[in-house]
């Protein structure tokens, strides 16, 4: 096989591996217990609420960064499923680029292949997960 071939086949294996990777990572996420998974965001809210109150006049007594951070929870987890599944996308347009794959057919193989994770990250625990 040629240097340049083989080269090839390695980047694809180390593309893939990746996605395969954050998708695990996504799975283990969303497999937490409810009330795990909300005092891990309550505490990711609280670190962007305090770093936020250097740039926006907010004080930072711990009462204040409490009632903002269970006040801004709900928008912070959104925010943060969408932005694991938009960095999937881009992972899965890169890697189906470098497969040789062309035109529109990246972009609605990577959008359905996006969207066939999620209904089952939210059907687990989606009942139990409403009332956080």
């Amino acid at each position: 096989m040629e240097p340049i071939k083989k080269a090839k086949i390695k980047y694809l294996i180390l593309h893939w591996a990746v996605i395969l990777i954050w998708i695990a990572c996504i799975f283990v996420f969303s497999a937490q217990p409810v009330k795990e998974s909300n005092g891990l965001s309550l505490k990711v809210t609280k670190i962007i609420i305090t770093a936020a109150a250097f740039v926006i006049p907010i004080h930072r007594d711990a009462g204040t960064i409490e009632r903002l951070a269970v006040k801004y929870n709900g928008f912070i987890r959104k925010l943060a499923h969408v932005t694991i599944y938009f960095l999937l996308g881009l992972l899965l347009t890169r890697t189906l680029r470098i497969s040789g794959m062309k035109g529109k057919k990246i972009y609605l193989l990577a959008l359905l292949l996006c969207l066939g994770r999620i209904p089952s990250g939210v059907c687990s625990n989606g009942a139990e997960r409403a009332n956080i």
